[in-house]
């Protein structure tokens, strides 16, 4: 991995407010439509066929996102290829992971005006970077993490110096193949650090640390295997009341248009999500029956999206916000590329009850999804979310290349 040493970089930004746009076409799509997807409701595999369907990409010219009622999108900034990653720190900088190019940037607010003015290179050189977290406690709070194909490192924004410092042993995920997009959280406590490691085939079996969560001490030793089965993690977060950690998956493909569904799931030490024996709470995958998880059934998400939505991101809302949301989580789902009937390209709430997600969710941020089905013509898919200390949501999109800000309504 090389590094640099941060430097300025000269951005182009634009601010415009969002103005009100018609709801986009797609099955999935009406503003605020609620969707509760059960296993008994699934089809058996092969239902229909798989599908190879990605979407056609089209300048955004006047489409801006649909969010609820109260709810404003500006647009933060355009022109900045693949923002993946966002972090919104209580310092101020925004950081967002250009997976693409190997480097992650900062914007910043100097004026206290809600744009950004500033733009600076943090780090480059890294391979596939993606999850990235500060910090919480210790000699090194304040400081990020990033996480690439390979390790996780220590940027030190905060503790003196500028080296970056690699936290996790080499080799400890596994060769890095298929899915290498490592996701990152980091318990607010504890400071324990957690890997997704996604597997390297959509169903295989493979190496022991593919297709798991992998957990850390602190100073990066100590690894454990703290969950199984999940075939890709893209995104987890804890839970602000209760502490447990959630993660979102994308599950395998090539089952037809709804199987197997994406999820989201409170995930405890020891839990067996199935891949690659079963599916969804104990469903056999027809290519291992009789093999393997004979004795026990897969462990059921709490939440199952439309198969191959693509979550790729979670986030708890704030109390900041009204409070008929607060407590619930959003999911960005990036959308479909292996399904004959589109699906995706939306910011979703996932409603809590009593500190529990209830099983269904619904739309809040659509309108990236123009017009077609077949294929989806559409000009963003959202990618990552962040909530600054004001409580403003910054959903990127890694297709158009955008970064907005939702601001929500007042009381």
């Amino acid at each position: 991995m090389r590094h640099a040493v941060p430097k300025l970089l000269g951005l182009a930004l634009l601010l415009t407010s969002a103005p009100v746009a018609a709801a986009p076409p797609g099955h999935d799509q009406a503003p605020g439509q609620s969707f509760h997807i059960t296993a008994d409701s699934l089809p058996g595999p092969g239902a229909t066929a798989s599908a190879s369907a990605p979407p056609s990409a089209i300048k955004r010219g006047e489409n801006v996102p649909v969010v609820p009622a109260g709810f404003t999108a500006t647009l933060v900034v355009e022109g900045l290829e693949n923002p993946r990653r966002l972090l919104s720190r209580e310092d101020g900088p925004l950081f967002f992971v250009q997976q693409s190019l190997g480097r992650i940037l900062k914007l910043n607010d100097l004026d206290g005006d809600g744009s950004a003015d500033q733009g600076g290179l943090v780090m480059e050189g890294a391979l596939n970077p993606f999850g990235i977290a500060t910090v919480p406690v210790g000699a090194f709070k304040g400081d990020l993490l990033v996480a690439d194909q390979d390790a996780v490192y220590r940027l030190p924004l905060v503790s003196p110096g500028l080296a970056f410092k690699q936290v996790t042993p080499d080799g400890s995920f596994g060769e890095p193949k298929g899915h290498i997009t490592r996701s990152l959280a980091v318990d607010p406590t504890s400071g324990e650090i957690y890997v997704g490691v996604g597997s390297m085939s959509n169903v295989g079996e493979e190496d022991p640390v593919k297709a798991t969560i992998q957990r850390y001490a602190p100073d990066g030793t100590g690894q454990t295997t703290f969950a199984i089965g999940m075939r890709n993690v893209t995104a987890m977060a804890f839970e602000p009341t209760s502490h447990a950690l959630y993660a979102v998956t994308m599950e395998r493909d090539g089952m037809g248009d709804e199987l197997v569904p994406d999820y989201l799931a409170r995930v405890n030490e020891g839990d067996n999500f199935g891949w690659p024996y079963q599916y969804t709470g104990g469903f056999v995958q027809p290519e291992f029956s009789g093999r393997g998880m004979k004795l026990a059934a897969a462990k059921l998400p709490d939440v199952l999206f439309e198969a191959h939505s693509a979550p790729l991101d979670v986030a708890f809302i704030p109390d900041s916000w009204p409070a008929a949301w607060r407590g619930d989580a959003l999911v960005a789902l990036h959308g479909s590329w292996n399904a004959g009937a589109p699906r995706g390209y939306k910011v979703v709430r996932v409603p809590f009850t009593d500190g529990k997600p209830d099983g269904t969710y619904e739309n809040f941020m659509t309108g990236f999804w123009v017009s077609g089905d077949s294929p989806a013509e559409v000009w963003g898919r959202p990618a990552a979310l962040t909530f600054d200390k004001a409580g403003n949501l910054f959903v990127a999109d890694d297709l158009g290349n955008t970064i907005w800000r939702v601001t929500p309504p007042k009381g």
